[in-house]
């Protein structure tokens, strides 16, 4: 017997069950007003910014955050389709915060937190592989950096000075553990967040095998009729080889 359950191209999750993009892009947007509060603070939070930089990070903190601003009205406003422009604002989200721990002392940084709390943002309110991709452009960028300083593009920061030999050992003092916790921290929500977008999914062909069958079971005109859909079902759901339906005749 042939149920008669949607298919997932046919009928998606129910309007109360979904987030829209807009949602979620609201509360990245939160978040990286959040990371501007932060930077833009950081100085009189104790954290130590290079004087010859600092108002160079306010600046570009004001207009990361316009930037973040206009992207949304423009999706909003335009219909731009918002999987491009999420990419787009995630790669400037990476470059804003290299900067910021650059300007801070590199990998060292004590703004390096708000990395973490990037990766598991995007990796909550998007994906598990786009957590994934984001966490391979932080660790790019932060080798990026250190070349830049060893190759004489950045002047170096810290307490290297500008010997390219004090870069590497205190490239090297840092970064080993600074990507090994980066990483540790990022497989661990990737996993949980891909545990619970499988859960998302089963609870969703739960849902439509019982709309199907409840359609099936309101078509029914007789009790064998009924018998068969619930054994039809149970059989589609849980793969079992033989149902057998008890009934009394007697009603």
């Amino acid at each position: 017997m042939k149920l008669l359950t949607a298919s997932p191209g046919e009928q998606g999750p129910l309007p109360s069950e979904m987030v829209s993009l807009s949602e979620r892009l609201s509360h990245m947007l939160a978040v990286r007003a959040g990371f501007v509060a932060v930077i833009a603070s950081a100085g009189y939070l104790g954290v130590k910014v290079e004087a010859g930089l600092r108002g160079q990070l306010l600046i570009l903190s004001g207009l990361y955050l316009l930037l973040s601003f206009a992207v949304e009205g423009l999706r909003r406003s335009t219909g731009v389709r918002g999987l491009f422009l999420i990419g787009v604002t995630l790669l400037i989200d990476g470059i804003y915060l290299a900067w910021a721990m650059y300007v801070s002392g590199g990998p060292g940084s004590p703004l390096s937190f708000l990395l973490y709390l990037h990766l598991i943002a995007v990796t909550l309110l998007a994906s598990f592989r786009t957590g994934l991709k984001i966490a391979l452009w932080h660790s790019l960028l932060l080798f990026v950096g250190f070349y830049a300083q060893l190759a004489g593009f950045l002047d170096p920061v810290g307490d290297a000075g500008r010997n390219p030999d004090q870069v590497v050992a205190q490239f090297r003092n840092v970064s080993v553990y600074y990507v090994l916790a980066f990483w540790v921290v990022a497989i661990a929500t990737v996993a949980f967040s891909s545990l619970n977008e499988r859960e998302l999914r089963r609870r969703g062909l739960d849902l439509e095998a019982l709309s199907g069958m409840a359609a099936e079971l309101d078509n029914a005109t007789k009790s064998s009729s009924a018998a068969d859909c619930l054994a039809a079902s149970l059989v589609e759901a849980f793969r079992f080889r033989r149902v057998a339906v008890l009934f009394n005749r007697d009603g």
